[in-house]
């Protein structure tokens, strides 16, 4: 998910941060804006829902 993010947006985004959890905790945020939250899903985000949420915030 980090290489498709660093490759789409690597212009726009000014770092990507993957920072380990535990307890089954996933999250996606754009500065202090949450994307995505496995806890309101219930479900892990699909392959290129995260881009898409990404390039949707961005404009």
């Amino acid at each position: 998910m980090a290489e498709e993010l660093a490759t789409r947006f690597g212009e726009q985004l000014q770092a990507i941060t993957l920072q380990p959890s535990h307890g089954g905790i996933f999250e996606v945020t754009l500065g202090e804006r949450v994307l995505f939250r496995k806890a309101d899903e219930q479900r892990f985000p699909e392959q290129g829902e995260i881009g898409e949420l990404v390039a949707a915030s961005l404009g």
